[in-house]
């Protein structure tokens, strides 16, 4: 993802325990077709949460739930070049 950057702000639950909200922006600077996606284990299931970008300098807002203390796996795939990159987001405290 060298040419992607993002941002993860988390935020605790305040209605349902143990459970941790990502508000995760990511960027990309130059022109492609690209798309984003955040997966991250929530009870016996994981949530996914993915979006298509196309055009220039465009970013996205990826906002998966899980639990308190699950990674999050945050995945960038590149086209026509068929590049993907991915990265783990450990939560913080």
């Amino acid at each position: 993802m060298k040419s992607h950057k993002y941002t993860d702000k988390q935020y605790r639950s305040t209605s349902l325990p143990n459970l941790r909200k990502h508000s995760i922006r990511v960027t990309y600077a130059g022109c492609a077709i690209w798309k984003a996606r955040a997966a991250v284990k929530w009870g016996s299931s994981v949530d996914t949460v993915e979006q298509d970008v196309e055009g220039c300098n465009k970013s996205v807002l990826l906002t998966p739930i899980g639990d308190m203390k699950a990674s999050v796996t945050l995945t960038i795939h590149l086209e026509p070049l068929d590049r993907t990159g991915s990265k783990s987001i450990k939560p913080v405290g």
